[in-house]
Protein backbone atom coordinates (compact mmCIF):
# COMPACT_ATOMS: atom_id res chain seq x y z
CA UNK A 1 0.00 0.00 0.00
CA UNK A 2 1.48 3.63 -0.72
CA UNK A 3 1.49 6.40 1.52
CA UNK A 4 -1.43 8.25 -0.52
CA UNK A 5 -3.34 5.44 -0.48
CA UNK A 6 -3.20 5.28 3.41
CA UNK A 7 -4.06 8.78 3.37
CA UNK A 8 -0.66 9.30 5.45
CA UNK A 9 0.32 12.16 3.21
CA UNK A 10 -2.57 13.97 3.31
CA UNK A 11 -1.63 16.96 5.73
CA UNK A 12 -4.23 19.26 4.39
CA UNK A 13 -7.95 19.87 4.28
CA UNK A 14 -10.05 21.46 2.12
CA UNK A 15 -13.74 21.97 1.43
CA UNK A 16 -15.49 21.19 -2.56
CA UNK A 17 -18.48 23.05 -3.46
CA UNK A 18 -20.43 22.31 -6.12
CA UNK A 19 -23.21 24.43 -8.51
CA UNK A 20 -26.85 23.59 -7.51
CA UNK A 21 -28.28 26.50 -9.21
CA UNK A 22 -31.61 26.63 -10.92
CA UNK A 23 -32.31 27.65 -14.29
CA UNK A 24 -33.48 31.20 -14.17
CA UNK A 25 -36.03 33.23 -16.32
CA UNK A 26 -33.33 33.95 -18.63
CA UNK A 27 -32.83 30.82 -20.17
CA UNK A 28 -29.52 30.69 -17.90
CA UNK A 29 -28.35 28.99 -14.36
CA UNK A 30 -28.25 31.08 -11.52
CA UNK A 31 -24.93 30.56 -9.61
CA UNK A 32 -25.89 28.81 -6.40
CA UNK A 33 -22.58 27.25 -4.75
CA UNK A 34 -23.42 24.88 -2.02
CA UNK A 35 -21.20 22.51 0.06
CA UNK A 36 -20.65 18.96 -1.29
CA UNK A 37 -18.01 18.05 0.86
CA UNK A 38 -16.38 19.49 3.82
CA UNK A 39 -12.68 19.03 5.89
CA UNK A 40 -12.26 16.67 2.96
CA UNK A 41 -8.76 15.70 3.44
CA UNK A 42 -6.00 16.91 0.99
CA UNK A 43 -2.58 17.97 0.11
CA UNK A 44 -1.84 21.21 -2.05
CA UNK A 45 1.14 22.25 -3.82
CA UNK A 46 2.34 25.03 -6.67
CA UNK A 47 4.49 23.94 -9.32
CA UNK A 48 6.54 26.79 -10.74
CA UNK A 49 5.70 28.53 -13.06
CA UNK A 50 6.79 30.62 -16.45
CA UNK A 51 7.21 34.69 -16.09
CA UNK A 52 4.80 36.66 -17.83
CA UNK A 53 5.62 40.76 -18.75
CA UNK A 54 2.51 42.05 -17.40
CA UNK A 55 0.04 43.74 -19.60
CA UNK A 56 -1.08 47.63 -19.40
CA UNK A 57 0.05 49.99 -16.98
CA UNK A 58 2.96 47.51 -15.75
CA UNK A 59 6.03 48.91 -15.16
CA UNK A 60 9.16 48.30 -17.65
CA UNK A 61 10.44 44.95 -17.11
CA UNK A 62 7.93 44.13 -14.26
CA UNK A 63 6.42 40.55 -14.75
CA UNK A 64 4.01 38.12 -12.95
CA UNK A 65 5.23 34.15 -12.03
CA UNK A 66 2.10 31.96 -12.91
CA UNK A 67 2.56 29.00 -11.07
CA UNK A 68 0.13 25.64 -11.18
CA UNK A 69 -1.48 24.80 -8.23
CA UNK A 70 -1.84 20.74 -7.43
CA UNK A 71 -4.17 18.94 -4.95
CA UNK A 72 -4.12 15.15 -4.30
CA UNK A 73 -7.78 13.84 -2.75
CA UNK A 74 -8.59 10.29 -1.80
CA UNK A 75 -9.25 7.79 -4.63
CA UNK A 76 -13.10 8.03 -5.19
CA UNK A 77 -13.96 11.53 -3.93
CA UNK A 78 -16.64 12.41 -6.05
CA UNK A 79 -15.05 15.75 -7.74
CA UNK A 80 -15.95 17.54 -11.70
CA UNK A 81 -14.34 19.95 -13.65
CA UNK A 82 -17.32 22.03 -12.79
CA UNK A 83 -16.74 22.15 -9.63
CA UNK A 84 -15.00 24.47 -7.28
CA UNK A 85 -12.18 24.00 -3.79
CA UNK A 86 -12.12 26.14 -0.92
CA UNK A 87 -11.04 27.03 2.11
CA UNK A 88 -7.49 25.11 1.61
CA UNK A 89 -5.73 24.45 5.24
CA UNK A 90 -3.18 23.36 6.73
CA UNK A 91 -2.97 21.29 10.12
CA UNK A 92 -2.70 24.70 11.91
CA UNK A 93 -5.70 26.01 10.06
CA UNK A 94 -3.32 28.71 8.01
CA UNK A 95 -4.07 28.80 4.45
CA UNK A 96 -2.35 27.07 1.88
CA UNK A 97 -4.41 28.65 -1.31
CA UNK A 98 -5.81 31.56 -0.79
CA UNK A 99 -9.35 32.25 -2.26
CA UNK A 100 -12.00 30.21 -4.58
CA UNK A 101 -9.94 27.57 -6.90
CA UNK A 102 -11.57 26.38 -10.25
CA UNK A 103 -10.62 22.94 -11.40
CA UNK A 104 -9.04 22.95 -14.54
CA UNK A 105 -8.45 19.07 -14.91
CA UNK A 106 -9.49 15.86 -12.85
CA UNK A 107 -6.92 12.75 -13.20
CA UNK A 108 -8.01 9.81 -11.77
CA UNK A 109 -5.00 7.33 -10.86
CA UNK A 110 -5.26 4.21 -9.15
CA UNK A 111 -4.69 5.73 -5.88
CA UNK A 112 -5.98 9.25 -5.69
CA UNK A 113 -7.56 11.86 -7.58
CA UNK A 114 -5.27 14.70 -8.68
CA UNK A 115 -6.61 18.25 -9.65
CA UNK A 116 -5.33 20.69 -11.38
CA UNK A 117 -6.23 23.84 -10.28
CA UNK A 118 -6.45 27.78 -11.14
CA UNK A 119 -6.85 30.23 -8.40
CA UNK A 120 -9.70 33.02 -8.64
CA UNK A 121 -10.11 36.24 -6.62
CA UNK A 122 -13.18 36.41 -5.32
Amino acid sequence: MTAIASRVAFRHKCDIYRNTGAADSHGGRSATWTVLAAAVQCLGWEVGGNAVIRPGGAAPGEFVVLGQRRLILPKGTDVTEKDQIRNVKDRLNADVFKGNQLIEAVLVFTDRVELVLQGVNS
